[in-house]
């Protein structure tokens, strides 16, 4: 009889269900808006299928409506909830290294929403 060998996934991986976990940034922002006012994007890639989610933005202070938005397309496509979202910190910050305005306002939307974040 010979033993089984157990699989073992890596411990720097943390294990989530398709759509619970998510990777943003956001896209170029134009000086000039397009003919409905948009002028950047925030695009979500989930983390095992690496299926793409982009919203059109007005600008960066939409992040939470567009967080939003993709809350309720996973809620409906998944039949989960987002547990993470992981973004890199530039747009996040201020020049002088401080948390703005938008930063500080979705922090707290996501918490009450439970949901986590992280940054690179």
């Amino acid at each position: 009889r010979v033993a089984r060998q157990k699989k073992s996934i890596p411990s720097s991986l943390s294990i989530y269900l398709n759509g619970e976990c998510w990777s943003f940034d956001f896209g170029r922002y134009w000086m000039e808006p397009d003919i409905e006012n948009y002028r950047t994007d925030g695009t979500f890639i989930e983390n095992n299928t690496r299926y793409g989610f982009v919203v059109l933005m007005k600008d960066h202070k939409s992040l939470w409506d567009a967080i939003q938005a993709l809350m309720r397309f996973v809620r409906e496509k998944c039949g989960v909830n987002i547990v993470h979202i992981h973004s890199d910190c530039d747009v996040m910050v201020r020049h002088d290294g401080s948390p703005n305005e938008t930063y500080t306002q979705c922090r707290v939307h996501m918490s009450d929403a439970g949901i986590g974040m992280s940054f690179s």
